[in-house]
């Protein structure tokens, strides 16, 4: 038998999702400037942190194997659902959490796949 606390906490990624799906709906263009910033965050998210990882962990810290897989793939996974949530429960602007999320969701399948295949 699931207790109410595993039930809500089970529910938290599901309505995570659900409200960035809610907030893609009323979506605005955005300004070139606003594009570029959106993909130097993206950029930033997951290309050169996980090279960065990549760096620290091989050669500052003398990782290797599976640790060094780990930590590379961990620091390539995309934006959390968090900075969404916060902006929005906060009552700041979303639209750029909103934006970064998407993109660095998407990138991230390719940037993941390419870490696994380089490093599996």
């Amino acid at each position: 038998m699931v207790s109410p606390v595993q039930l809500l906490g089970g529910a938290g990624v599901p309505s995570a999702l659900f409200a960035l799906g809610m907030s893609l709906h009323a979506r605005s263009r955005p300004t070139p400037a606003a594009r570029t910033e959106r993909r130097l965050l993206a950029s930033l998210k997951t290309v050169v942190r996980p090279l960065l990882a990549y760096l620290l962990a091989r050669y500052a810290f003398a990782l290797s194997g599976h640790a060094l897989f780990a930590v590379v793939l961990c620091a390539g996974l995309p934006t959390a659902q968090n900075a969404f949530i916060f902006a929005s429960e906060y009552r700041l602007p979303t639209d750029l959490p909103r934006d970064t999320v998407l993109l660095t969701t998407l990138l991230s399948m390719v940037t993941l796949t390419l870490i696994a295949y380089a490093l599996g």
